[in-house]
């Protein structure tokens, strides 16, 4: 009797088990199913802005402006590199080991989807992953605004934030945070000036920070931006590799980033022009 008894909590055990490992197998091939219904869709709808964004360049005239809401999909990237553009799942280059920029360009045409157009194309965005992605523009917190300009054989791609931060930035070059202090051009000159000399240029960027920090306080970015200031966080930066190029980085909620160039605002002082000439003549 009890060998029956012990015969049958056995068998009992076996079932539970196999409707178990039934039970797991039938979630993991719906949430696979899923998974891939869901990826496929996304990737119809990155399909379908491509192609948007693919006949919006070429079919612009010379110094004509055009614009196209993104809707979808959500968490992916446009990038861009040389007459190419690509989109792509960003998680799914964002990896670690990947910072060269054609590399990353190259991954994100292989997971994604890739087409040649007639013109250069250059926009300023910045993804934010493990490293910077340069020339990408991360769809999050859609819809997102792109604006399309042609100047002859080259197409400038930017986002609506960045259009708006370039024309409120314009102010900032002879903004001063006090009337004894230099104001932003005249501070940059003179750190073109530091480093052609080989000179450190730490207390000349503090005070570059500061008179940044003062300018930005007095911006409305709710009205400007549609953010509020406590959400926004500033950078300034400057590369100085081939040339120098003053950087300024708009970052929101680490969603959506862009690099404002001001080099093209600053080049309105022939003082800068100057001193950014003789640096890069070295």
């Amino acid at each position: 009797m009890k060998n029956k008894k012990a015969l049958m909590i056995k068998n009992l055990v076996k079932l539970v088990i196999v409707a178990l490992c039934i039970i797991v197998l039938v979630y993991l091939a719906i949430k696979l199913y899923s998974s891939f219904v869901v990826d496929a869709a996304a990737r119809e709808k990155a399909e379908r802005t491509l192609n948007q964004i693919h006949e919006k360049i070429e079919t612009l005239g010379n110094l004509e402006e055009d614009r196209y809401i993104i809707l979808a999909p959500e968490g992916w990237a446009i990038m861009m590199m040389g007459r190419e553009i690509a989109i792509c799942d960003f998680d799914d280059i964002n990896k670690i080991g990947v910072r060269d920029n054609e590399d990353q360009f190259g991954n994100c045409s292989k997971e994604g989807l890739m087409k040649k157009t007639s013109f250069n194309l250059e926009t300023n965005g910045i993804c934010f992953g493990y490293y910077g992605f340069e020339n990408c523009v991360e769809l999050r917190n859609l819809p997102i605004e792109m604006l399309f300009k042609r100047e002859e054989y080259l197409v400038k791609i930017q986002t609506q934030i960045e259009k708006d931060a370039s024309g409120v930035f314009s102010g900032l070059i002879e903004y001063k945070k006090d009337e004894d202090s230099k104001n932003f051009s005249e501070l940059i000159v003179e750190i073109v000036e530091l480093l052609r000399q080989g000179k450190s240029t730490s207390a000349v960027k503090n005070e570059i920070t500061e008179t940044l920090e003062s300018f930005l306080q007095e911006l409305d970015t709710q009205e400007i931006f549609e953010i509020e200031k406590e959400s926004i966080e500033w950078h300034f930066i400057i590369e100085e590799r081939d040339r120098v190029n003053p950087i300024i980085w708009l970052q929101r909620k680490n969603l959506i980033a862009s690099r404002l160039l001001i080099r093209d605002i600053l080049y309105e002082d022939e003082t800068y022009k100057v001193a950014v000439a003789l640096y890069e003549a070295q």
